[in-house]
C-alpha cells in the first residue's frame, strides 16, 4: 500500500493537469491581481485637497453652514476632505481656482450651497464625497424648514439631529482584511476545485481501461487499499501545492490573510 502511495504521488507530481492548474495558475494569477490591485486602496481614498470658502453675509446666514465645513476641513477631523482656503468674495475665490491655488470654492448663491469645481478637482475622488456632505446638509436644512412651517415640536426637531443606520459593515474574518483579499481567497477556493481534476484523474489511472491499470488489478493487493492509497496521494500532491501557493501569495505578494 505505501509503495502504491509512493507511486502514484510520482505520477502526479509528473501531471501537467496537477502542476498548471494547482500550482502554477494561482502563482500567475496572484502576480496579475498584485500589479492590478496594487494601488487599488489609494484609489478610492478621499485626500485632502485645497479648496475655496467664500464667507460673504450669505454664507453665515446659513444655518449649520460653516459647522459642515469646520467638520470637514479641520486637521483632526475624521472626514478630513478639504484644506479650506477663505475668501471674501466670490471674485476672489475665482481667481485663486484659475490660478490653480485651489481646487474650486463653495459659496452660498440663492441660500443654497453652490460647489464650483476646476476641471482638476473634478477628478478627485474628494469631489465626489464633497457632492455628497453638500446634498446631505440640503437635505436636512429642507427638512428642518419644512417641519417648522408645520408647526413641529421641538422634540421631533431634535430627532434630525440624530444619524439613523440602516447597514452596518461586517467581516467574515476575525479581522478586518483588505478588499483585494477576497480575490485571493477565491483563487485559493479554484484551485481546491481543480484538486478534485486531480483525483479523478489518479482514480481513472488504476481502473482497468488501460494496459498500466490492467496490470494493477492483477497485483496481489486488495482493491480497496489501492484506492485508499491513490486518494491519499492525490490529497497530499494536492495540498502541497496549495500550501506553496498560499505561501507565494503570503510571502511574496504580501497579502494579509488575518490572523
Amino acid at each position: 500500500m505505501l509503495t502504491v502511495f509512493l507511486y502514484q504521488v510520482l505520477r502526479l507530481l509528473r501531471d501537467r493537469v496537477l502542476l498548471v492548474w494547482t500550482l502554477g495558475f494561482p502563482i500567475v494569477l496572484s502576480l496579475i491581481f498584485m500589479a492590478q490591485f496594487s494601488s487599488l486602496d489609494k484609489a478610492f481614498e478621499a485626500t485632502p485637497m485645497s479648496f475655496g470658502v467664500v464667507q460673504d453675509e450669505a454664507y453665515r446666514a446659513a444655518p449649520g453652514l460653516d459647522a459642515v465645513v469646520e467638520r470637514i476641513s479641520a486637521d483632526d477631523a475624521d472626514h478630513h476632505l478639504i484644506t479650506k482656503v477663505t475668501h471674501s468674495t466670490v471674485a476672489q475665490a475665482e481667481t485663486a481656482a484659475k490660478r490653480g491655488e485651489t481646487n474650486g470654492y463653495l459659496a452660498v448663491e440663492g441660500s443654497e450651497p453652490v460647489l464650483h469645481v476646476t476641471q482638476q478637482g473634478n477628478e478627485a475622488e474628494t469631489t465626489r464625497v464633497l457632492r455628497v456632505v453638500m446634498d446631505s446638509y440640503t437635505q436636512r436644512r429642507a427638512e428642518y424648514v419644512a417641519l417648522a412651517k408645520a408647526g413641529a415640536a421641538p422634540e421631533k426637531l431634535a430627532t434630525l439631529e440624530t444619524d439613523h443606520a440602516f447597514t452596518r459593515s461586517i467581516s467574515v474574518t476575525p479581522s478586518p482584511v483588505k478588499p483585494q483579499t477576497h480575490y485571493y481567497f477565491a483563487l485559493l477556493a479554484f484551485a481546491c476545485g481543480m484538486g478534485t481534476t486531480v483525483a479523478l484523474v489518479a482514480v481513472k489511472g488504476i481502473m482497468a481501461v488501460s494496459p498500466v491499470g490492467a496490470r494493477q488489478t492483477l497485483a496481489g493487493l486488495a482493491r480497496w487499499k489501492v484506492l485508499t492509497a491513490t486518494l491519499a496521494a492525490s490529497w497530499v500532491c494536492v495540498f502541497v501545492c496549495l500550501v506553496v501557493a498560499f505561501a507565494f501569495m503570503a510571502l511574496v505578494v504580501g497579502v494579509d490573510f488575518g490572523p
